[in-house]
């Protein structure tokens, strides 16, 4: 998949990867925005650049914009950082599929940050919702709820008129993943498109 061209101003570069294991080691996650280390580009720091980054093992390629934060002439490594709102988390997917051997995400996550009202079983509360795509969304409960939304729990998310319905695939912590046919999230990734960041 490739995705987006080069702006004005932008350098353009090609960055591989032989696999999803050598782009994982190559992520620098501690940037808000997640990043890479890559072989540096000879670009001075604060260069705005396009990056085609291709996974070989997968024949996979996505375009991100970023910039340098840092060089390192001593490791001839450079760290770039992800424009805001670049859609790294799908290169992020793809590079996990290709390591663990499973289908990748096939739709972009997006961050968001607001309280909404779930309902499953005997149980209503307002919860946070902190990303959303075209399969589901990530909510936070509170510490509370924890032991009453548990895997399979068929949830009901509700955002002003919207209500979509969706299945808790995976749990962690206060955090639980729903997963949602597009029909179901479609509706409220529209609704909550004020609050994306």
């Amino acid at each position: 998949m490739e995705n987006g061209g080069v702006g004005m101003g932008e350098a353009a570069i090609d960055v591989r990867f032989g696999s999803g294991d050598e782009l994982l080691s190559s992520y620098w996650g501690y940037l808000t925005g997640g990043g890479l280390i890559i072989a540096d580009p000879g670009l001075e720091v604060g260069k705005p650049l396009s990056m085609r980054v291709t996974i070989d093992s997968s024949a996979s390629q996505y375009r991100l914009r970023g910039t340098v934060v840092k060089r390192e002439p001593d490791s001839a490594k450079a760290i770039i950082a992800f424009r805001s709102g670049e859609a790294h988390d799908m290169l992020l997917s793809e590079a996990l599929a290709d390591s663990e051997n499973v289908a990748p995400r096939r739709y972009a996550r997006f961050d968001v940050d607001c309280r909404l009202v779930a309902s499953w079983g005997a149980n209503t509360s307002e919860v946070r919702i902190v990303n959303v795509s075209r399969e589901g969304c990530c909510l936070e409960l509170g510490k509370g709820e924890r032991e009453t939304m548990a895997i399979d729990s068929e949830v009901a998310v509700h955002f002003g008129d919207v209500q979509a319905l969706g299945t808790v695939v995976w749990v962690r912590n206060i955090e639980r993943g729903l997963h949602m046919s597009p029909d179901e999230a479609s509706p409220l990734i529209q609704a909550l498109l004020p609050e994306i960041c």
